[in-house]
């Protein structure tokens, strides 16, 4: 039988494997006691829950300050779950946005193909005109000239 409330070791046990992130079932399970065991001893003791506190603090720990040193040491896909998760980063917050931004240029860019069709249009309308209009001199001049010989 175990003693929850004052075996050190034990408590040390419990903190060690809730650092290394062991769920409360295969805590009890490393300490060859039942689940139901375990989480009867967590209610009871407090200090026994307070151990399993303790070491999931402590693995949390670890993970972070390995997860923040990979971001500072520029790896990254440490820095995109560092800014997700503590920074509230988002990528549909990022593709809404592209998104936003590649319409927004779609409009633009069809903006600008429609004024230079318009454009286009005009200027072929007046080169006509303007042929028309060339045509006709060189036609007058032409016969002019005929008449002048």
């Amino acid at each position: 039988m175990l003693q929850w409330a004052s075996d050190e070791q034990l408590h040390e046990k419990i903190r060690e494997y809730a650092s290394n992130g062991l769920k409360d079932s295969q805590i009890a399970h490393c300490l060859e006691v039942t689940a139901n065991a375990f989480r009867v001893a967590k209610k009871n003791h407090p200090v026994v829950a307070e151990m399993v506190d303790q070491g999931r603090s402590q693995g949390i720990n670890r993970v972070a300050n390995a997860l923040f040193e990979d971001a500072i040491a520029g790896k990254t896909q440490a820095q995109i779950f560092f800014l997700k998760t503590v920074a509230g980063w988002s990528e549909q917050a990022q593709q809404a946005t592209t998104s936003s931004s590649a319409d927004d240029a779609f409009a633009l860019v069809e903006e600008e193909q429609n004024a230079l069709r318009k454009w286009k249009a005009e200027h072929e309308e007046m080169a006509k005109r303007s042929s028309a209009a060339a045509q006709e001199s060189l036609s007058m001049v032409t016969t002019k000239s005929k008449a002048i010989n």
